[in-house]
Parts: C-alpha cells; structure tokens; sequence
C-alpha cells in the first residue's frame, strides 16, 4: 500500500456506538483493502482467528479504527450473532459463517471501483432464486422479521449495494473482490452447529421478480411505470459517474417489464405481509 488511509465510524447515533465502545472486546485485527487500513474488532478470539486465516492477504500489522465489529453469540443455539458497521447493524443471524461472508462482502465495497457497474443503494430478499428489490430504508427493519421472512423462503442479501444488469433485469451478487480463502471459511462453517435460519446469498444474478419503493398508506399497490423508473433512479449511487440520462435509461431497460408496487407499513406484521404479497407473485 502505498498510503494507509484510515476512516473514522461514523453514525446517526452517537449513544449507540458508545455502548458498543464500551463492550469487553476480546480481539481486534485491521485488514488492508486497497488504500485502506480497517479495523475489525471480535467479541471472542475465535472469530478474530478465523477472520485472519479467512482474510490472510490482507492483515495488516497498524492498529485502525474499529469500523467493523463481530458480536458472537456463547453457544446458545437460541441466541443471534451480529456484525456491526459503527452502529449499524449489517446482519443478525444464528448462521456464525455468515458473519464472516457478509463482513468479506462489505469490504469488497472499497476494492470495487466506482466504474460502468449500476450500484443501487437498496435492500434485496431472494426467493425461489429471483430478487425483490426495496428501499435502502428495509435495511433497519429486515433483522426484526428476517426469521419470519426465512420460514416464508425468503432471504436477505447482504451486501452494502445492489448491483443492477439492466440487460437481463437482474441483481448482481457479486464474487468477493478480495482475495480470501475459501476452504478456511468452508471448514469453520463445517465446524460450526446448525443455525436455524438462511445462510448467506450466494454470488449469483438473480432476476428481479418485483421492485418496492416507499408511498404513503393510500398508495400500496401497483406504481406507475415512469413513476416507478424515476424514482428507481435515484436510488443509483454513482449515477454521478454514469451520467443522468445513461442512468435512467438503463433503470428503464430493467424496469421494462418488472412489476413496480409501494410499500407502507406501521409495524412489522405489516412490512411481513407485504413483502409476501409480493414473493408471492415471484
């Protein structure tokens, strides 16, 4: 490297990245990504272990920020894992290995450059191997219904962004763009007790069976198509680098056919019911 650059958490609330900070963290490790150094701190050795043996290309010997923290559960098969950006929760799963494929997917997002690749600052669920596509905001509440969502064979993608394949109307799951070793993660997924729950999605392309955007309570249903293009758009975070028009035009091409419908909820049971409705037609 270069240069190591270091980023700072950031997060809307303070308070709760203080409560984590001041957790018993029993390890932390910094891992080199491009130009920069981040810092990922474990709640127990083992998981700080597997992620140096999964990641060994990338340890860096510097001490960085904590951007990254690995909250493991003690052996209760009841009790959930957690991965953490600043106060963020990214996952929340009994399955311990996807703590670590999610953890490898967002530091991918440093290595991959901002480039012709639509990214969509969205929120997925894959079923039956097609993808809902919804707003970036289902992030915050998926954790809270995802065991509900998964017995109706529905599963999270956890990826910081979308990537969009206009031609095809698909989401991208892409490969990791870090070099990691994949028996290691294999073997400690191996050795890990069943978790109740879905595993992480595979890199793939998976067709976009519908896609949700948030309306007001009178407008859940079927969206306009021009509608539902413009503001599809806006969910494109490096529209910047593609242009505008290059930008709507392709969200058109993979919107042409896709059903276009808005959600609304005041609480869980509602979201979960929606997004049924949804998978439902997928």
């Amino acid at each position: 490297m270069a240069e190591t650059r270091f980023i700072e958490p950031r997060t809307e609330c303070g308070s709760c990245l203080a409560s984590l900070d001041r957790m018993d963290w029993a390890a932390s490790s910094t891992f080199g990504v491009g130009d920069w150094a981040l810092g990922v701190r474990s709640s127990d050795i083992e998981i700080d272990h597997v992620l140096r043996k999964v990641l060994a290309a990338h340890v860096l010997d510097v001490d960085a920020p904590a951007n990254f923290s690995a909250l493991m559960a003690d052996n209760r098969p009841r009790d959930f894992h957690f991965l953490y950006r600043a106060s963020d929760a990214l996952v929340r799963t009994r399955v311990a290995g996807r703590v670590v494929r999610t953890l490898i997917a967002h530091l991918s997002a440093f290595a991959i450059p901002s480039s012709s690749v639509i990214q969509l600052d969205a929120a997925a669920v894959v079923v039956e191997g097609r993808a809902i596509v919804g707003p970036a905001s289902l992030r915050a509440e998926l954790g809270s219904v995802e065991t509900r969502l998964n017995r109706a064979g529905m599963a999270v993608v956890d990826a910081p962004t979308l990537h969009l394949d206009p031609d095809s109307s698909s989401v991208i799951v892409p490969e990791p763009a870090l070099t990691f070793d994949a028996d290691a993660l294999a073997e400690y997924e191996r050795a890990q007790p069943p978790g109740r729950g879905h595993d992480a999605v595979r890199p793939g392309r998976y067709p976009i069976a519908a896609w949700a955007l948030v309306t007001g309570a009178d407008l859940v249903g079927p969206v306009g198509r021009a509608q539902g293009v413009a503001a599809a758009a806006q969910q494109v975070v490096n529209a910047d680098a593609l242009g505008a028009q290059a930008t709507l035009d392709a969200v058109a091409r993979a919107l042409q056919t896709v059903p276009i419908s808005g959600l609304f909820w005041f609480d869980s049971g509602g979201l979960l019911s929606q997004l049924r409705d949804l998978a439902s037609g997928a």
